[in-house]
């Protein structure tokens, strides 16, 4: 708040001490007053359509989303919604994840529906290829940095996450509208950049994921 940010903050359920964030500058922005402005997404809700023990069990992950609809002060008919979660992490139950993308991308689409812009920031413990991906892009969600993507080689690998035992891209920050143009993205080091040498955290990046970010013209 000192910095001039308003937040709203969900906690991850079951005692877990993490959860996600919508961070807004308050000079620049302001809560829609509107029923929906501000949507809370429990993931473990995913576990109430399932029969067995075994799958309630394996869908219960304690994963939330939070999306708030914002809109500029100084012109008021300008408006977007910025949504951010945090997927399961685990590789060998990637239809977790799936059912995760799923539920929170449509989640977020069906509140929003009409909104002019969607500004989504993820944490999808997914790579490019992966099907959590391809869910957001059947869904018309654009990546903001498709570009610096396409033009990493192998080696100036685009990375987000860079660990002894595991160095890709992990993280998403994907746009939905029209008329919305992404001007600048926030460069980051590649994967064999003397900066992220070692893996993460370090002195430089005190996460072990790169962050992203994106000037966007509406």
């Amino acid at each position: 708040r000192d910095l001039g940010f308003d937040a709203l903050y969900l906690q991850r359920p079951n005692g877990k001490h993490d959860g996600c964030c919508v961070a807004y500058r308050r000079e620049k922005f302001e809560i829609v007053d509107d029923d929906n402005a501000v949507l809370k997404v429990d993931l473990n809700e995913i576990a109430l359509s399932k029969q067995s023990k075994d799958d309630v069990e394996r869908f219960t992950r304690d994963n939330v989303a939070l999306a708030v609809r914002l809109r500029v002060r100084a012109m008021p008919t300008k408006e977007a919604v910025f949504a951010t979660t945090h997927l399961f992490w685990d590789p060998a139950m990637a239809d977790v994840k799936l059912a995760q993308a799923r539920s929170v991308a449509d989640t977020v689409l069906k509140v929003h529906s009409n909104a002019p812009l969607i500004v989504f920031g993820a944490d999808l413990n997914s790579t490019l290829d992966s099907d959590v991906v391809a869910e957001f892009h059947q869904r018309s969600f654009v990546d903001s940095y498709a570009a610096v993507r396409d033009s990493s080689t192998c080696e100036n690998k685009f990375v987000t996450n860079v660990t002894p035992g595991f160095t890709e891209a992990i993280d998403h920050l994907y746009l939905r509208g029209h008329g919305a143009r992404v001007e600048h993205v926030l460069e980051l080091p590649h994967a064999t950049h003397p900066d992220v040498s070692g893996g993460l955290p370090n002195w430089l990046w005190p996460s072990d994921h790169l962050p992203l970010a994106a000037d966007v013209r509406i």
